[in-house]
């Protein structure tokens, strides 16, 4: 049986790493879908639709947007019953494994991109930064000096 996989990402108009993704998977093994926060018309949708991966658009309107977004993408994964989330960027990753979390989802992964921004800028976004990786089942840091970060501060 197919393992089914969600990918949130924020406000990309075009990502190659996610073209490549989503093009080189073993379709056999997985069913591939898109959630796109903000940027719902990108070159990155047409390119994954035209591939015929499926593409669910939401829009985003700041910080205030975060509970709505959250509801919206736990009624997605209910609904799909996806096996694994994947989400990308601070609003999509803390929304994304609020939802997979309450929605049990076995597989919860989370990108992560900044390293100390959040430590030098908010303490509020260092506590979410936090819950998303409680909530996450593994983290991805992009690079030895967000590992470093995630694992000492």
């Amino acid at each position: 049986m197919r393992k089914k996989i969600l990918v949130v990402v924020y406000n990309l108009e075009r990502a190659r790493e996610h073209e490549w993704f989503a093009t080189t998977m073993d379709l056999s093994k997985y069913e591939i879908h898109f959630a796109l926060v903000r940027k719902p018309a990108s070159q990155l949708a047409v390119f994954l639709e035209s591939h015929g991966i499926r593409v669910h658009r939401f829009a985003y309107d700041g910080k205030k947007s975060i509970p709505g977004l959250t509801y919206r993408l736990y009624r997605l994964i209910k609904l799909e019953q996806y096996d694994i989330v994947h989400t990308h960027l601070f609003e999509t990753s803390l929304c994304g494994m609020m939802a997979a979390w309450a929605a049990r989802v076995p597989g919860r992964i989370v990108t992560r991109h900044h390293s100390d921004y959040h430590h030098v800028n908010s303490r509020l976004a260092v506590w979410c930064d936090r819950l998303v990786s409680r909530l996450s089942t593994s983290v991805v840091a992009i690079s030895e000096n967000v590992k470093r970060i995630l694992v000492e501060w």
